[in-house]
């Protein structure tokens, strides 16, 4: 399962799995930074990073070519690369298993954090250690109240919003597109329930259970 992404400012940004799209994207980055590129699962659209204040594509790699950055715990391993200037990281997205931060409601759940590294052989994007993405599942009331949009209850939408200094910086909303991609975060309760318990985390399945979602 892929994800559209709309941003606050209304830019929707598509994501793209072996198509047309897909290849014009990759001979794109091919030659805005001069280096091959792996098999990506799905590949983004380009837009403007609401932190980086940059235009950024985004890709979805395979787990199993990055061993040394994974760990039981990681969901997505994914790579962002800056148009301008030419930089990139790799991030990876692990299950969140903490109190939730003072900048996120307490009826909210952090299904996600991203951890973010610098690869060999690539210029490093230094902002990248600076702020954070986290993926959260909320009701319709508490996603409305709290971050502004919407959530469906009962689907599989999300909330991305992007935090540093301990304040949120941008939200995103996440909305799935059946039948393209990766099972990402598809039926995510039941992946929420996987992690959770791999961590020994075994009050996160009563928050989950608790949150009605």
């Amino acid at each position: 399962m892929a994800y559209i992404t709309y941003l606050a400012n209304g830019t929707t940004v598509n994501s793209y799995v072996a198509d047309d799209e897909y290849n014009d994207q990759i001979d794109y980055l091919k030659t805005v930074f001069g280096w091959g590129f792996p098999e990506y699962t799905l590949i983004s659209d380009k837009f403007t990073d609401e932190y980086l204040k940059e235009e950024v594509i985004y890709g979805c790699l395979n787990r199993i070519d990055y061993k040394n950055f994974v760990n039981e715990h990681t969901v997505t391993v994914n790579r962002l690369l800056a148009l301008e200037s030419k930089k990139s990281y790799l991030f990876v997205l692990n299950g969140f298993w903490e109190d939730n931060p003072s900048w996120c409601h307490n009826d909210a759940l952090i299904v996600a954090q991203s951890i973010h590294y610098e690869e060999d052989g690539k210029e490093f994007l230094t902002k990248a250690k600076d702020y954070k993405h986290y993926i959260i599942r909320a009701s319709s009331t508490v996603s409305k109240n709290e971050f502004g949009l919407e959530l469906k209850d009962d689907s599989d939408e999300f909330i991305c919003v992007l935090v540093a200094n301990n304040k949120i910086i941008a939200t995103r909303k996440l909305i799935p597109t059946e039948g393209i991609g990766d099972e990402i975060l598809e039926n995510w309760q039941s992946l929420y329930l996987l992690y959770a318990r791999r961590a020994g985390k075994k009050e996160f399945l009563k928050k989950l259970y608790e949150s009605g979602l």
